[in-house]
This record gives structure tokens, sequence and C-alpha cells, in this order.
């Protein structure tokens, strides 16, 4: 389902949708809003945060919590795990197929219904391995 389907489409909207999913990058609301406002000059800080609220709530994008980040959003819904680089911050996805297991286990081992999990791994990127880590 679209979200001309479940939501009144706008302007600002539809371009924030767009941007959401066409950055493999992870971006933060501030970021997007530095984007969009390229092509929609007007679009205010709040207008952003306040849409990207809206796109999570009806499934068209996701919000991302990685530990000690701001929020950041992903265009990709599908079940999926993050590696974030610990340096320079670059959050990457990685196949949901490694945590299936896990979830099983998890199951298994408490007793609960597993609905859903996240992942995160962390690390140093490749560009800031070759910089000088480790």
């Amino acid at each position: 389902m679209t979200v001309a389907t479940k939501l009144r489409t706008t302007v600002q909207r539809s371009t924030i949708l767009e941007e959401v999913r066409r950055s493999h990058d992870h971006p933060t609301a501030e970021e997007v809003h530095r984007r969009v406002r390229r092509t929609v000059s007007n679009v205010s800080l709040g207008t952003v945060y306040r849409n990207l609220a809206v796109l999570d709530r009806a499934g068209e994008i996701r919000q991302i919590h990685l530990m000690g980040e701001p929020a950041r959003f992903d265009g990709e819904v599908q079940p999926h795990h993050h590696v974030r680089c610990s340096r320079c911050g670059r959050v990457e996805d990685v196949a949901a197929s490694i945590g299936a297991r896990l979830t099983e286990e998890a199951a298994a081992a408490t007793g609960y219904r597993i609905d859903e999990h996240r992942i995160e791994f962390t690390g140093l990127c490749p560009t800031c391995r070759r910089r000088g880590g480790s």
C-alpha cells in the first residue's frame, strides 16, 4: 500500500518519503531536512519531524534507534539489521537472516512469542580501517 492510499499526499510528505527511500545512509531528521530543502526550500524542520513520524506510523519508512545516536530513518521496511561504524557513524544494512536462529532461541529460552527483534553491530567500517584503524 502506498502513502497516497493511506495518507493525505502533500508535496512535503512526498518529497520526504522519496528522500528517505533514496538514501541508503540512514539519515537523521536534520539530514533529511537539509536534503529536502534543496527541492522544497520553505519546509521547516518541524514539518520534517512530523512527517517522518507519520510515515513511520504508516509503515512507509522505519525509524531506527542506535545506541547513543539520534534517531535515523530507513526507507527499507523489510526486516533487517544494522552495522554502525564506531568512528565515523556510518550505518549500513545487514541481512535479517542473521537473527532468525536467535529469535527461535530467545523464544525457547523465555517462553515468549517473539514478534520482532533488532540487532545492531558496531565496529570500524572499511574506510576508517584504511585510515588507520585496527
